[in-house]
């Protein structure tokens, strides 16, 4: 055979092993970054070391397709193949370690486990406009597509999954909060707040008791707001006992409004219940009664009024037309949900509230 077509048929080989090992690389990169995979190494069914995997199921970021990567890796391609290279030393210590070893080194995760600008990227503007002009974010192929962060693309992530611009919001939650502050002025991480709730909760803690605490602590040592002080953090909750939660729905104030907050909350670690309104109302029960009544009653308007509130969403992104006015009810509706009294803090107020915004999510959903 002539030295010509010996080289043709070896630049042959080697072309089509070229095409096979990417194309192999490429499944290898996807089959190892799935959370099937990662749970070959974290296969506990409850929470705590090596259970990462079962409480990222739990998650709020699970339910909307966040996987581990997602949040494990800076954005963009270069950090994600850097995270694939970097991660080959868990093969060493899971082969080289002990068991206990491992899970006291899950235990007390380092500062960047899972990077802020990660966080910062899906869930701001300024931060994801900022990165996607200084890098790659993804290969131009479909097949290429080995993660979700790297095609979000803000503000419309944002809006299609109804997310608040955290930088430019200073109400979260029915809280008055700046997160934009916190992060840049007292160089808070998003993990000294949420800790581990938003990917791997345990439903043995109470994080809202623990960030409560974490607000208290700082509040003191830096001179914040007055811990006694409700009404600076719990806006949602002044507005709604006041009867007016925006310029165009008001009512009439709680027939509570005069009292101080303490008055029913009593304890820092626990919410008042219908024990506190009968101990109040000198032990009549009655008035425990109407605690229950008032709770069950918000409780079920709430349910139905997410079912309505979901198609009334679908039939506003699919008609834009609707959208602004989608959105005014959206803001109110979140406000109600935010207060988490279940009408506790005005029943008539919030009762009335929830049948408007009914009225107004049908009417989005029967018009065309």
């Amino acid at each position: 055979m002539a030295s010509g077509s010996k080289f043709k048929i070896f630049a042959v080989v080697i072309v089509l092993l070229g095409i096979v090992g990417f194309f192999g690389g490429v499944e290898i990169l996807h089959y190892t970054s799935h959370p099937k995979f990662c749970a070959i190494c974290h296969p506990k069914q409850h929470p705590g070391p090596n259970g990462e995997v079962w409480t990222w199921k739990q998650s709020k970021h699970a339910a909307a397709d966040v996987s581990c990567l997602d949040c494990h890796a800076k954005p963009g391609v270069v950090n994600y193949i850097i995270r694939k290279v970097t991660a080959s030393k868990d093969v060493y210590t899971q082969l080289l370690h002990s068991t206990e070893e491992i899970e006291k080194k899950l235990a007390n995760p380092t500062p960047h486990a899972a990077p802020e600008e990660s966080c910062n990227f899906c869930h701001t503007e300024e931060v994801n406009s900022k990165i996607r002009a200084s890098r790659l974010m993804a290969l131009p192929t479909h097949f290429l597509n080995f993660r979700k962060i790297d095609y979000v693309v803000n503000p419309d992530f944002m809006e299609k999954n109804s997310l608040e611009d955290i930088f430019k919001v200073n109400d979260i939650n029915g809280y008055a909060f700046s997160h934009k502050n916190h992060i840049e002025n007292y160089k808070l991480r998003c993990v000294n707040c949420h800790f581990e709730e938003v990917g791997h909760p345990d439903h043995r803690k109470n994080y809202g008791l623990m960030m409560k605490k974490v607000c208290f602590t700082c509040h003191e040592k830096e001179g914040g707001p007055s811990n006694n002080d409700c009404n600076v953090c719990h806006t949602v909750q002044d507005k709604i006992r006041k009867g007016k939660i925006s310029d165009n729905i008001t009512g009439a104030e709680d027939v509570m409004a005069s009292l101080a907050c303490t008055e029913c909350h009593t304890s820092f670690d626990a919410l008042p219940g219908e024990k506190s309104c009968i101990e109040c109302h000198d032990g009549s029960e009655d008035y425990g009664k109407m605690f229950n009544d008032w709770k069950t009653s918000a409780k079920g308007k709430f349910e139905k009024l997410e079912l309505i509130y979901k198609k009334a969403r679908e039939k506003a992104f699919s008609k834009p037309k609707f959208k602004e006015q989608f959105k005014k009810s959206e803001n109110v509706y979140q406000l109600l949900k935010a207060d988490k009294s279940n009408g506790i803090h005005n029943s008539e107020f919030i009762s009335n509230t929830l049948d408007k915004l009914e009225k107004d999510f049908k009417e989005i959903i029967d018009n065309e």
